[in-house]
């Protein structure tokens, strides 16, 4: 009678155990998925940022940056595999990036009077091409 009240008692404890390591897993999924969310939602928000602060560029030095940070959105933060999401949030960072791309990319055009679009090389390109007789025009205030 000991043997098998002891036997249902290691069932039972490997039942509860095989249980919570996969509620374990569960949970860490649900954890991660909540995390990588919450990280695009903000990267998303930062982006917004950006497209506000660089909607008007007015010197050669936020020029620079603008182009930067063309080549920056392009290339981190894009839902690939490994960093995937909900597919609402997903969505949200791509149409926020893209806004962002074009509204930096039409203050480069109007700041430079180049239409160069969302080249961001030849951006790179007129920088350095610009460069010096830029850098010689005083930044407006």
């Amino acid at each position: 009678m000991k043997a098998v009240k002891y036997s249902v008692c290691s069932v039972v404890f490997i039942a509860v155990l095989v249980g919570a390591v996969i509620l374990g897993f569960y949970i860490w999924g649900e954890c991660q998925a909540w995390l990588l969310r919450t990280h695009q939602e903000h990267i998303a928000w930062e982006l917004a940022q950006i497209e506000k602060e660089f909607a008007t560029i007015d010197s050669f030095n936020q020029a620079q940056r603008a182009v930067g940070l063309l080549r920056y959105i392009e290339e981190y933060y894009v839902p690939k595999p490994g960093y995937r999401s909900d597919a609402i949030t997903e969505n949200n960072l791509e149409t926020q990036r893209t806004q962002t791309l074009q509204t930096i990319i039409q203050a480069l055009e109007q700041y430079s009077g180049q239409q160069l679009g969302e080249n961001i090389s030849a951006w790179e390109g007129w920088l350095e091409s610009q460069a010096d007789r830029l850098k010689e025009t005083p930044d407006r205030p």
